[in-house]
């Protein structure tokens, strides 16, 4: 079993993230920080090896190279057969941009129309500290339905009120040893 972790790569422009914790900085890949901070690629790279360190298998896509002349869809479709991937984990930390999710997303809720999977095999685990980093979250819509609402200015998630529409499951995490420890629950469950 394998859990697949998608996640954006790059923080939205103009946006400083918060200082990681020594733990985490300590495991993220070799190179240079991209305006000093590392990205939320480069964290969800350090987020899998922690996990490994414990045996459980998380697929982070970038990590696995490309098959030349392979589109990215086919290559996502792949990883998720080959590695035999159960869970799909969405990390939306606050202040990242997530526009290059969309194919990933809409590869879910293709494999969720076709009953090949569950919404509750899909997480998205979204930051939010209880003040200033507030990502987005569920709430009633107007005909009392549960919806997807996004806290954050300017971001594109459409698709992902057709994932909640699933039944996807949303929790939250205020620190990264929350993320972690939900990153591992969801690993070994």
């Amino acid at each position: 079993m394998a859990v697949f972790l998608l996640g954006p790569s790059k923080w939205a422009q103009g946006y400083t993230p918060p200082t990681l914790p020594a733990w985490l900085n300590e495991h993220l890949p070799s190179g240079k920080p991209v305006g000093g901070h590392p990205s939320p690629l480069a964290i969800r790279r350090a987020l899998a090896t922690l996990l490994g360190f414990d045996g459980l298998k998380v697929v982070v896509m970038e990590a696995h190279d490309d098959v030349p002349g392979e589109p990215k869809a086919a290559k996502f479709a792949r990883l998720a057969r080959d590695e035999r991937v159960t869970r799909f984990v969405l990390y939306w930390p606050f202040g990242a941009n997530r526009s290059g999710l969309d194919v990933e997303i809409g590869f879910l809720i293709e494999r969720l129309r076709r009953k090949e999977i569950l919404g509750e095999d899909i997480r998205i685990l979204i930051e939010d500290d209880g003040s200033k980093r507030r990502a987005g979250g569920r709430e009633p819509g107007e005909d009392g339905a549960i919806t997807f609402v996004s806290y954050e200015e300017g971001h594109r998630t459409g698709y992902y009120g057709d994932l909640v529409l699933y039944g996807t499951i949303l929790p939250t995490w205020a620190d990264y040893g929350e993320l972690l420890e939900l990153l591992e629950n969801i690993a070994s469950d």
